[in-house]
C-alpha cells in the first residue's frame, strides 16, 4: 500500500509541475496585460510610449503634441511640435498647432512666425488665416488684421470654405 502510494505521488509530480508552470505563466501574462492596458488608458500615455519606439518618426510626436494640446498642456506640447516641424518642415498643421501653443504660452512673436510659415507652405490654408487673424486681433494690430482677413477671405470664398470664411468675417 505504501509502495502504491509512493508510485501514485511520483506519477502525479510531473502533472503538478506542469500545472504550476502553466499557472505561473498565466499569472505573468495577466500582469503584462494589465500593464499594457495602462499604456492604452489615455492618449498622452499611449503616444508617449509610441515616441520611445519610433524615435525618428514625426507621426507619434504629432499625436502626442495634439493630445497634450487638447488636454490643455500647451507648454508640454511646444517641444513636441518643435520636433515634428524639425522632422517634417513642410507640415503646415504642425506649424499651425505649434503657433497655437506658443500663443497660449505667451510667445506671441514666435506664434506669428509659425502661423506665417504655415501660410508659406500652403497659401490657401484657411485655418492659417483664421489663427493669424486671431493673433492680430489679440495684439490690436488692426491694419495687419484687416490685410490678413482680406487675404483669407479671398482664398476661402474662392474655394468654398464657408465655415472658415465665417470665422474670418467676424473680424472684418
Amino acid at each position: 500500500s505504501s509502495i502504491v502510494r509512493r508510485r501514485t505521488i511520483a506519477m502525479k509530480a510531473p502533472q503538478y509541475s506542469i500545472r504550476l508552470a502553466v499557472g505561473v505563466a498565466v499569472s505573468i501574462l495577466c500582469v503584462l496585460t494589465v500593464m499594457r492596458n495602462r499604456v492604452w488608458s489615455d492618449p498622452i500615455t499611449l503616444w508617449s510610449a509610441a515616441t520611445l519606439y519610433a524615435e525618428g518618426m514625426w507621426e507619434p510626436r504629432y499625436a502626442l503634441a495634439d493630445s497634450l494640446r487638447e488636454a490643455g498642456q500647451c507648454a508640454a506640447a511646444v517641444p513636441e511640435y518643435r520636433k515634428v516641424v524639425a522632422l517634417r518642415p513642410a507640415h503646415r498643421d504642425g506649424h499651425t498647432n505649434l503657433g497655437i501653443c506658443l500663443a497660449e504660452t505667451g510667445h506671441l512673436d514666435e506664434a506669428e512666425r509659425e502661423f506665417r510659415r504655415a501660410l508659406e507652405i500652403d497659401p490657401s490654408y484657411a485655418r492659417g488665416y483664421t489663427n493669424l487673424g486671431e493673433l492680430y486681433f489679440r495684439l490690436h494690430r488692426l491694419d495687419e488684421l484687416s490685410r490678413c482677413v482680406a487675404e483669407g477671405l479671398a482664398f476661402t470664398r474662392e474655394r468654398g470654405f464657408s465655415s472658415h470664411a465665417h470665422n474670418l468675417s467676424v473680424h472684418e
